[in-house]
């Protein structure tokens, strides 16, 4: 059994199947919620502007419907997401195969880079220590992110 395909209403009754002297479902909420309360399931980390992306496949399949034909085909769902900003980009793919693995990472970073060079044309001037057109933000990524996706 894995974890995400059990509930915590069910969970109990499986931990009873391999352990009958084990707790009940109200004894094991108790257990349960003690340990919430302890946890810190909080995970920050901070990169610096390009420094990472984060690529893969989602797992779930989508299907997709050929709107002439009604043809199903079942399509792979590419994602990628920068660490700074957390942009992300998406795309179906026909499967999970060498080719669709790296044809989704030229165009998601071709969408990345072309974002970025269009935040960089609009907002800065040639000797200007500050984006032309933006409020200033903590970081230059933050204000030419600003820039870029502010109407």
């Amino acid at each position: 059994m894995h974890l995400g395909e059990c509930g915590l209403r069910l969970l109990p009754s499986y931990s009873v199947q391999d352990h009958p002297e084990g707790w009940g479902y109200s004894q094991f909420c108790n257990h349960y919620q003690r340990w919430l309360g302890v946890q810190d399931p909080v995970l920050r980390m901070e990169y610096a502007a390009g420094e990472r992306m984060f690529v893969d496949f989602s797992g779930d399949k989508m299907n997709l419907v050929d709107r002439l034909t009604g043809e199903i085909t079942t399509a792979e769902i590419f994602v990628s997401v920068l660490g700074a900003s957390g942009m992300l980009y998406v795309e179906a793919t026909r499967g999970q195969d060498l080719k669709s693995w790296l044809l989704a990472h030229v165009r998601a970073l071709s969408s990345m880079v072309a974002l970025a060079a269009s935040a960089s044309r609009t907002t800065s001037r040639l000797g200007s220590p500050k984006p032309v057109g933006t409020t200033p933000t903590s970081t230059p990524a933050t204000s030419t992110w600003h820039a870029a996706t502010t109407p």
